[in-house]
């Protein structure tokens, strides 16, 4: 089959993959439609239905892409759509949630930024100095620079908090 995908003409291989999606997209309607009424027929609560079998169906395209690229080798392909499947959720959940209720986030006042980062400025400038003037070898230059900001990080948060109040 991958031969004969890989020879076919484009006008071919679009065909094929229209009509690929739409047999997926039936299949997992079937599969739907199909274990919810055997369900109904076994008395499952709908919210059951709804959490297992619902979820399922809208899983199982995932679901048959990953297990077909691992049979076929396609490994990156199988983990690329796991991740970019939860990466694509997450984002819709997270913007349908700020497009239903806002959060709102109090403003830094500016005069406290602007401090915080003159000092951040000042110790960079100092340490730039010392180690030009070679009292500062290159690891302890990037050791104490990574000190000095993570030192910013915490006065800033102590700055958030007090400000807070």
């Amino acid at each position: 089959m991958e031969k004969f995908i890989n020879n076919a003409p484009f006008a071919l291989v679009l065909v094929c993959l229209i009509i690929g999606f739409v047999l997926l997209i039936k299949g997992a309607d079937f599969f739907v439609e199909g274990s919810s009424s055997v369900a109904k027929r076994l008395h499952v609560p709908s919210i059951i239905i709804g959490l297992t079998i619902v979820a399922m169906g809208t899983s199982l395209p995932e679901t048959a892409v990953s297990v077909s690229a691992s049979i076929t080798g396609n490994n990156e392909l199988a983990v690329s759509n796991v991740v970019g499947s939860n990466i694509f959720n997450l984002m819709v959940v997270i913007g349908v949630c700020a497009m239903i209720a806002t959060v709102d986030v109090m403003p830094i006042p500016q005069s406290a930024t602007k401090r915080l980062l003159e000092q951040k400025d000042s110790k960079i400038a100092r340490l730039q100095r010392q180690q030009s003037n070679s009292r500062v070898g290159k690891m302890d230059f990037h050791s104490e620079l990574s000190t000095t900001l993570r030192m910013d990080k915490k006065n800033l948060e102590q700055a958030l908090f007090v400000l807070q109040k």
